[in-house]
């Protein structure tokens, strides 16, 4: 193995266990934001992600729902959709001016599908990066001609090629990957970097 190989998959590595690591934190909040919200007391992987006290699910089960305290920067995303879009509106009260923005407490929030297109996004730059000077095929163009070593190996490359460019040029919920789906499209790339390092030996 290379050390332009090991650099790459280290780095694509990294990003991959960090966008599946916020994705846990974000969804993991936003279950624990949502009223009604119950933790599995007898839970498997396949339940989380979900927070959960060191003493067990009841400590944490008391102090549901829990509330967030928000960033400056999401303070002046909400105040920039407020000036873009009227249906982030102002409602007033004797409080003051409210504005209704969908928070973590919608049960429908799309943290999986927004993590997983930004790092499928993120992921095929990175494997770009790695494969476009051993002239291994990084478009549909280039990919014309070239030898493949097997179809396995051309499949993957028309998949994450087709994927990512639906993904950077379709925006739109029919379309949202999941983090299953992420996963998987790291697995490609990898595999499709190491046939173009081999390929390139």
């Amino acid at each position: 193995m290379n050390a332009a190989l090991d650099d790459y998959l280290e780095i694509s590595s990294r990003w991959l266990v960090e966008t599946t690591s916020i994705y846990d934190l974000a969804e993991s909040a936003a279950r624990a934001a949502h009223p009604g919200y119950a933790i599995p007391l007898e839970f498997t992987w396949q339940d989380g992600p979900f927070m959960v006290s060191k003493n067990g699910p009841a400590d944490m089960q008391a102090a549901m729902p829990i509330i967030i305290k928000t960033s400056l920067e999401h303070a002046k995303a909400a105040e920039i959709a407020m000036d873009s879009c009227e249906k982030f509106r102002i409602q007033r009260d004797k409080r003051g001016p409210q504005l209704k923005v969908p928070l973590v407490v919608d049960q429908q929030m799309r943290t999986g599908p927004i993590v997983a297109r930004s790092g499928i996004i993120a992921q095929f730059e990175l494997w770009k990066s790695f494969v476009q000077p051993l002239n291994y095929p990084f478009n549909k163009r280039r990919a014309e001609g070239h030898k493949f070593k097997s179809t396995d190996e051309q499949d993957a490359l028309m998949h994450i090629i087709d994927r990512r460019n639906e993904l950077t040029h379709e925006i739109t919920v029919l379309n949202d990957p999941n983090m299953r789906e992420y996963v998987e499209y790291v697995c490609h790339c990898h595999f499709l970097a190491r046939t173009a390092a081999s390929t390139s030996c």
